[in-house]
C-alpha cells in the first residue's frame, strides 16, 4: 500500500508542491478512512502499479470514509485526501509509475468509499442520500467502466486507467461497522433484489483534477492556481517541452486535444452523455464512464455542446474576457479532422 501522505519529492509536474499545500492545510482536504472487511475481485494486468493486490485476497485498500469520534483511536485509520464535489472518491496518494504500453500515471484514487459531504466542513460517514445507494458503487458498473476505460484506451481516446476492484464486505455507518448482508437485511442498503454489490474501484490518473475543480470544488484561490500550473507542468512534460507551457499555449492545447477526444470517441460509436466539466481533467481526458453509450445524433450534438461549455468554464479561469469565438473554431476544426479521418 503506498503511503495516502506522499514524500514532498515530487513524481513530476508540481507534484510535490501539491502535497505540501494538503498537508499545510489538512483541515480543510484530508479525513479519516477506517479499514473495513474485502476482498480483491480484479487486477488490471496492463497496469504496473505500486500496489499489492491479489485477486482473491484482503487488501489494505478496503476503505471507507467514517465520522467516529468517540474511540476513533482504537480504530486503524487512515488519512485520504478529499476535495469537494468528489462526493464518492478520495486521491489514495501519488507516486509515479505506468502501464505496459509505456504510459506513465501519478494519481491514484479510490472511487465507491461512502459519500462525503461537504458543506463548511467534512461531513463523512454516509451512505444515505439517493436511494440509501449515494457514495457506494455497484460491481457491475465498476466492470462497466473498467471495460469502457480499456476500449478507449485501445481506440486512442485519452481517459484514466482502472487499476484494479475491491469488493466491500463491510461499510461504515456512523460510528458502527456493518457487513454488507446485513446492511441490505436491514435495508440501509435498499436492494430488494440482492444484486446489488458494493465495491471500490482503484483509478489511475495523471492528474486528477478536473475543470470543476477550478470553478467549485477546490475553495482556495492558491490551490486551483497550483492545479493549473500542476497541469501545465504535466502536459509540458508529456510533449517533450523543457519549458512550461505558457497559459495561451496550454489553452490552445487543451482545446485542440478535447476536440480530439470527443471525435475519436463519436468515431467509435460511443456518446459520453455527460461530457460536463466535472468528467473531463486538466490534462484533456475524458474520466467517468459509467454513462456512455452507443451513440445517437442527439447524442452527438449533446456531447459536443457540453465539451464546449466545460471548455469555455476552463479558458474563462485562464483568460479573462476571453473571446470564446476564436477556442470553439479551434475545437470544431479539431474534432472535424478526426470525426471525419
Amino acid at each position: 500500500m503506498i503511503e495516502t501522505r506522499v514524500s514532498p519529492k515530487a513524481p513530476f509536474g508540481q507534484g510535490g508542491e501539491l502535497e505540501r499545500y494538503v498537508n499545510n492545510e489538512q483541515g480543510s482536504f484530508l479525513t479519516r478512512f477506517a479499514h473495513v472487511k474485502n476482498r480483491v475481485v480484479e487486477v488490471n494486468p496492463y497496469v504496473l502499479s505500486p500496489l499489492n493486490l491479489t485477486v482473491g485476497e484482503p487488501s489494505p485498500l478496503g476503505l471507507f470514509s467514517h465520522s467516529w469520534t468517540d474511540g476513533s483511536a482504537k480504530k486503524e485509520t487512515h488519512l485520504m485526501e478529499c476535495w469537494t464535489r468528489h462526493n464518492r472518491s478520495s486521491l489514495l496518494g501519488r507516486a509515479l509509475f505506468g502501464d505496459t504500453e509505456g504510459r506513465v500515471y501519478r494519481d491514484i484514487d479510490l472511487k465507491g468509499i461512502g459519500h462525503l459531504g461537504f458543506q463548511k466542513v467534512l461531513i463523512p460517514g454516509s451512505i444515505r442520500e439517493l436511494q440509501n445507494l449515494n457514495g457506494l458503487l455497484d460491481e457491475s458498473s465498476a466492470y462497466f467502466e473498467y471495460q469502457l476505460s480499456e476500449e478507449f484506451i485501445n481506440a486512442g481516446i485519452r481517459t484514466n486507467r482502472v487499476i484494479g476492484i475491491i469488493k466491500l464486505e463491510e461499510l461504515v455507518l456512523g460510528n458502527n461497522l456493518m457487513s454488507v448482508a446485513k446492511a441490505r437485511k436491514e435495508h440501509v442498503i435498499k436492494d430488494p433484489d440482492g444484486t446489488f454489490n458494493p465495491v471500490i474501484l482503484i483509478r489511475a490518473f495523471v492528474t486528477k483534477a478536473r475543470i470543476d475543480d477550478l470553478l467549485e470544488g477546490v475553495q482556495d484561490s492558491g490551490f486551483r492556481r497550483l492545479l493549473i500550473e500542476d497541469a501545465k507542468a504535466l502536459v509540458s512534460r508529456e510533449l517533450g517541452r523543457e519549458k512550461v507551457l505558457s497559459d495561451e499555449e496550454y489553452a490552445v492545447w487543451f482545446t485542440k486535444t478535447l476536440g480530439e477526444n470527443v471525435a475519436l470517441m463519436h468515431k467509435n460509436g460511443w456518446a459520453h452523455n455527460y461530457l460536463y466539466r466535472h468528467n473531463i481533467t486538466l490534462d484533456s481526458r475524458i474520466v467517468d464512464l459509467d454513462g456512455v453509450s452507443r451513440i445517437s445524433e442527439y447524442d452527438r450534438k449533446r456531447d459536443l455542446s457540453s465539451a464546449v461549455v466545460s471548455l469555455f468554464s476552463l479558458i474563462s479561469k485562464l483568460h479573462p474576457g476571453f473571446s470564446p469565438s476564436g477556442y470553439e473554431e479551434i475545437f470544431q476544426t479539431a474534432y472535424g479532422q478526426f470525426f471525419l479521418q
